[in-house]
Formats: C-alpha cells, sequence, structure tokens
C-alpha cells in the first residue's frame, strides 16, 4: 500500500461508511495522466515521468553538504502534487517528505522549488477541481561506500500509475465538498478539539515547563484513531495522548474510493 501522510499544522496552545451518490458514482478510473513534454514520444510516459522526478531528488540529495555522514537506514523520500486545468503544478500544493529528519530539513525547499519548475504537463483523462487527482512518486536509497545515495526498486504496489484521488478522513457530520475545503474544515474541527480537552498537567505547571509535542497517529479503515506515538517534553506526553485518544469515530479517508488507512502528526503547543 502507498503511504499516505498528512501533517496537520494545530499549533493551539465499526463505523458505517456512509458515502453519497455522487462519491459511489465518481470514476477513478482510468487514472490521469500527465504527459511531461519529454516523454511524449515515450511508450511507457508514467514510467519516463517517474525518472525524471527520481533526477530531481538525486540531484537534491548530491547537493547535501557533509557527505561523510553515514545513513545506515534506507532512506524513502516520496513527492505529491497535483496540477491546475492547464496542467502546471501548483507550488503550495506540492509536498515532499524524507524519513530521515537531518535529510529532510536539508533538500526539502530545495527539491520543492525545482519540482516547481517542471514545465506544464498535457494532461489526460483530467477529473474534477472536486475531485483532484494526486501525483504521488516514492523512492527509496540506500548509501554507497562513498557515501552517496544509490536508489534501490521500489515496491511494486508504490510504483507510479497516474493520478490518484484520495480523501482525507471527516467527521462523521461533516460532509465532502473538495480536498482543499475539506482539509480546512478537518484542521479546523482537530483545533476545536483540541481546545476543548487540553488540560495543562499540575507537574508541568510547578516545573514551569511548556512546548510543543508531536503527536504521530493513524486513523485506519474503519475511522478508529490507532497507533499513537508522542515526541516532546515528558510531563506533557501523557496529555497530548490522552487529547487525542479522545477524538470521535471519523468516516474513514479513501483512496480511489477504497478505505485506507491515513498516517498524522499533530503539534500540540503547551504555552504557559
Amino acid at each position: 500500500m502507498k503511504h499516505i501522510f498528512t501533517y496537520l499544522l494545530v499549533l493551539i496552545s465499526s463505523t458505517t461508511h456512509l458515502y453519497s451518490q455522487e462519491d459511489t458514482a465518481i470514476t477513478y478510473f482510468p487514472a490521469e495522466q500527465l504527459i511531461h513534454q519529454n516523454c511524449k514520444n515515450s511508450k511507457a510516459p508514467n514510467q519516463c515521468l517517474e525518472s525524471i522526478i527520481l533526477k530531481k531528488v538525486e540531484t537534491a540529495l548530491s547537493n547535501i553538504e557533509n557527505p561523510t555522514k553515514t545513513y545506515k537506514d534506507t532512506l524513502n523520500i516520496f513527492v505529491n502534487f497535483n496540477t491546475n486545468p492547464v496542467g502546471e503544478i501548483i507550488e503550495d500544493n506540492i509536498l515532499t517528505f524524507a524519513n530521515d529528519s537531518i535529510i529532510r530539513r536539508k533538500i526539502g525547499d530545495s527539491l520543492k522549488k525545482s519540482i516547481a519548475k517542471i514545465p506544464a504537463f498535457r494532461v489526460e483523462n483530467r477529473k474534477t477541481e472536486k475531485y483532484a487527482s494526486v501525483h504521488a512518486f516514492n523512492f527509496y536509497f540506500r548509501q554507497g561506500a562513498r557515501h552517496n545515495f544509490i536508489p534501490i526498486n521500489t515496491p511494486e504496489n508504490e510504483i507510479y500509475q497516474g493520478g490518484e484521488i484520495t480523501r482525507i478522513p471527516i467527521f462523521e457530520h461533516q460532509t465532502y465538498i473538495d480536498q482543499r475545503t475539506d482539509q480546512r474544515n478537518f484542521n479546523s474541527k482537530i483545533a476545536n478539539h483540541i481546545r476543548k480537552q487540553l488540560r495543562y498537567p499540575e507537574i508541568a505547571l510547578e516545573m514551569g515547563i511548556q512546548g510543543v509535542v508531536y503527536v504521530n497517529f493513524k486513523i485506519n479503515k474503519e475511522g478508529e484513531v490507532e497507533k499513537m506515538r508522542a515526541k516532546g517534553p515528558a510531563p506533557l506526553i501523557e496529555e497530548a495522548l490522552s487529547i487525542i485518544s479522545k477524538l470521535p469515530t471519523f468516516r474513514p479517508g479513501t483512496l480511489n474510493g477504497q478505505a485506507v488507512s491515513i498516517a498524522f502528526t499533530i503539534p500540540i503547543s503547551f504555552k504557559l
């Protein structure tokens, strides 16, 4: 299964799958296709486009300073974006992520700028704005003897095959509108939930501790919150986990109409 990540900027101090008739009638396939100007004569335009994105990632990695550092684990970098009606990448919608925090910090902005400069595509099987396709690319690397990064084969189920229509989880009584609005409404409701539930831990008050706790969790295929983890000042972690554990059951997120588990990271700020 492809990895789906959502990062919510919430900086404040078995469900029934009820989809509308329009949702179930949606045509997810054939998938939206982006034809790069250098791939228009290719017999495999998806693979051609994936190789172009890979080159962007490799260039960003080669520009990392301090190349003598050793990264023991396999490095995963993914790039997501969608396009406007004339096939231009929407810069504000580009998401790049590396599973290593140091690399993520060093290549994030440069890689995003590089992706944004890709010329407009010819778009085939264009979807409506309400169900805009996301184009997701996953790349894996190992570090060579000279500390350079060498691409390794992407799992078969993560090979780019065209646009994907993703829907984030929504609260049970929300109505799907469009992806951007759904995300904004979801963020707002999460923020309201945190405001109502947050209780400053007494021990943290006594010790004068404040800071941000990052809570990682998933909303699974049944819409339930699971696999919670947190990182931050120790006296604040228990409260942050308690807040997220009190979230209700959601209508689950979907990928091309099928329910999927989606990972989230929420920063919860505790301020005195």
